[in-house]
């Protein structure tokens, strides 16, 4: 019905005055909150879904033709090249050749998808 296309009031992303830790991990004022709880999938995580127009067999018809004729998202996740493990400090943990090398090829494949 009508419900599942009114937005949420739950607040989400970082809430700055909230209280205490995170398992005595991290402040719970830097913990994301996202807008629907897991493992409910958000379809509108980039704010872009149209406003519903009040009619669930339009919107239903709206969202198909977007589907069918409209852009693709994709989520690319890429994870670093090898790196020297051995060093303690940060700064100090660079690639490695062969990282390096890892990196340039991933780059080129990106560029070819892209």
């Amino acid at each position: 019905g009508k419900e599942s296309h009114r937005r949420h009031t739950k607040p989400f992303g970082m809430i700055p005055d909230a209280k205490g830790d995170f398992h005595r991990l991290f402040p719970k004022r830097q913990l994301w909150q996202p807008r629907v709880e897991y493992p409910l999938w958000d379809n509108n995580w980039d704010g872009l879904h149209p406003p519903s127009t009040g009619d669930d067999e339009a919107d239903r018809h709206r969202m198909r033709v977007v589907r069918k004729e409209g852009v693709t998202r994709h989520i690319i996740l890429i994870r670093h090249g090898q790196y020297d493990e051995r060093e303690k400090d940060d700064e100090k943990r660079i690639l490695t050749e062969l990282g390096r090398k890892q990196a340039a090829l991933t780059g080129k494949r990106l560029r070819e998808m892209i």
